[in-house]
């Protein structure tokens, strides 16, 4: 369901009825476990699930990274206009 240490207590917390509170869906299949966890990281990645209040996510493929907001705005613009 999920790695995020901070989901799982929150969905704990809620209890048996936790499905009337938070949605799960499948975005997409892959055809073996390696190409799941690429796609994964990148969705990850491309959506910067690391740096967004919204998102659970701690760590992207098993790596722990930079605390929210260490990252410069400005950084992040270059990498942006890199990426497009």
């Amino acid at each position: 369901m999920t790695s995020a240490a901070k989901l799982k207590a929150e969905i704990q917390d809620t209890g048996i009825d936790y499905l009337d509170h938070f949605t799960f869906e499948m975005l997409f299949t892959c055809g073996n476990k390696s190409t799941l966890r690429l796609a994964e990281i990148d969705l990850q990645l491309a959506l910067d699930v690391v740096h967004d209040d919204n998102c659970y996510n701690t760590h992207i493929g098993h790596l722990l990274w930079a605390q929210k907001n260490q990252c410069s705005q400005a950084v992040k613009a270059k990498i942006r206009r890199i990426l497009l």
